[in-house]
């Protein structure tokens, strides 16, 4: 079987820098340069499939702006019922 090579090719925010492979499991990895600028390791297959596509960072990015969205929602929702003053205070003292 013929052996795909990926140095060089960018999956995502992920530029595959260097492959490598295990010789106890047998198993190939990649070194790859997040575009927030990590480097780590990486299952080649888990690359190909599309499964991994980031460090870890993007899944932190969807995490943050999510919560934003809860808490701008829960905002909305409180104005509605005239307890906007009160949730202000709480967000101050924090």
């Amino acid at each position: 079987m013929k052996r795909i090579l990926l140095t060089g090719q960018r999956f995502g925010r992920l530029l595959v820098l260097q492959e490598i492979e295990r010789y106890i499991s047998r198993e190939l990895y990649c070194i790859g340069l997040c575009r927030c600028g990590n480097v780590k390791r990486f299952r080649k297959q888990h690359l190909m499939n599309g499964q991994t596509t980031s460090c870890g960072c993007k899944k932190a990015e969807i995490r943050q702006i999510v919560k934003k969205l809860v808490f701008d929602n829960r905002r909305l929702e409180l104005k509605h019922f005239g307890v906007q003053k009160e949730l202000y205070k709480q967000d101050q003292s924090r």
